[in-house]
């Protein structure tokens, strides 16, 4: 009996080049890996328009910062700055924070443009144990209590261009007294403070109020830069933007 012996051949596995040849998983890529569509079949090429489920190469770890980074380039600054108005208050505590010495009860007299200026420095004395009252409410009533009288001469703000920011600078001048229940004057003084700082354009409308106009400031025209060429960089940052955002989103819903 003749056994007739016919040779079998097997077809090589061929393995994909594709960087998804290893999968979702994270498995290393050999022919126990799982492949994508973009693999050939039984040693052949498919014909089939191969189907896009395999992670690109511009995964979705690598574009969120960048989606991030463009996020906030076009929102402006995330950083919080000090309002105007905060750094009015400031000049003022610098200034007269600190009672002549032996001055304990006082009769405040303030200016009624700025009634944050008064609220910031009855804090602070009442923090240092001193009993404050407004004038309209303890005339009659001082007793023994001594008098301090604070007048505005100056508040202003002003902005200019510094680079493609701005630079701000805030600064407020008081007239002040202090004297005794007896009436003996024990200070009579001006006290002027500046701060400076650059900000960004954008973060103007946060730092000003509407209804204090001295914390609003005129602000420089912009430059060349800004008027033609940034527009055009925030459009095309917010296109490249929502690009990643459905691309990131579209990933993730084929590989559920």
């Amino acid at each position: 009996m003749r056994f007739s012996v016919q040779r079998m051949f097997l077809k090589p596995i061929i393995q994909s080049t594709s960087s998804c040849a290893a999968g979702r998983a994270g498995l290393p890529a050999g022919p126990w890996a799982p492949t994508c569509r973009r693999a050939a079949v039984n040693g052949r090429r498919s014909s089939k328009r191969p189907s896009p489920i395999c992670p690109a190469p511009f995964g979705r770890r690598s574009a969120v910062p960048l989606l991030i980074a463009i996020l906030a380039l076009c929102t402006g600054s995330a950083g919080a700055q000090s309002t105007n108005l905060s750094l009015f208050q400031d000049i003022a505590v610098e200034c007269l924070g600190e009672l002549p010495q032996g001055v304990r009860d006082v009769v405040l007299t303030a200016p009624n443009e700025m009634p944050y200026v008064r609220s910031a420095l009855v804090s602070v004395w009442q923090s240092n144990g001193h009993a404050v009252f407004i004038a309209d409410i303890a005339d009659g009533t001082a007793g023994d209590r001594a008098r301090v009288t604070i007048a505005l001469e100056e508040a202003r703000v002003a902005y200019t261009r510094s680079s493609s920011r701005l630079s701000r600078n805030v600064h407020l001048s008081l007239r002040y007294s202090v004297s005794n229940p007896d009436g003996r004057v024990l200070v009579d003084d001006r006290c002027a403070g500046r701060r400076s700082d650059v900000i960004a354009r954008g973060d103007v409308d946060a730092v000003e109020h509407e209804e204090y106009p001295e914390t609003q400031g005129e602000l420089p025209p912009a430059g060349r830069y800004r008027r033609l060429i940034e527009p055009a960089v925030v459009t095309a940052a917010t296109a490249v933007a929502v690009y990643l955002f459905f691309t990131l989103r579209s990933a993730g819903g084929d590989g559920s």
